[in-house]
């Protein structure tokens, strides 16, 4: 049979202390470099980074992007007006576009950026009820 070791209870319990730190905070640095991802409708705002930042969707100012199901030269690009603001900051105003630059700005201490604009052209989808909605992607910069 093997031979048994007798480890004090103290120094286990600062090892097991030690282990869940560092396992716990390199999770925390884990996540704290994921972007989080953001769906705002026109004339909506809504809060991002833990609620550090307020982004509302002001306005599409134009959508050229070619239509779903058909064959372009070009793919086209939308282009939306966004305002950031964070805490009792002014808010600033952003365009921001999908197939040109600018399609993210750095802004407080955060990357925000254009990903997508539904519906798509072309869609069968009734505006009335389904406003276009923008998502964008928020990441803590260094």
């Amino acid at each position: 049979m093997g031979t048994l070791i007798a480890v004090p209870l103290e120094g286990t319990m600062k090892i097991l202390t030690l282990m869940f730190i560092t396992i716990f905070g390199l999770a925390a640095l884990a996540s704290a470099k994921e972007p989080e991802t953001v769906k705002v409708r026109v004339g909506e705002m809504k809060n991002a980074a833990g609620g550090r930042l307020a982004i509302k969707l002001v306005s599409v100012v134009e959508d050229s992007r070619c239509p779903i199901n058909a064959q372009c030269v070009w793919a086209g690009n939308a282009k939306i007006k966004i305002s950031v603001s964070k805490g009792k900051m002014a808010a600033k105003t952003i365009e921001l576009n999908s197939g040109l630059k600018p399609d993210s700005v750095t802004i407080y201490g955060y990357e925000i950026q254009f990903v997508d604009l539904s519906p798509r052209p072309g869609e069968n989808v009734k505006m009335v009820a389904f406003p276009k909605m923008a998502t964008l992607s928020v990441k803590k910069v260094r």
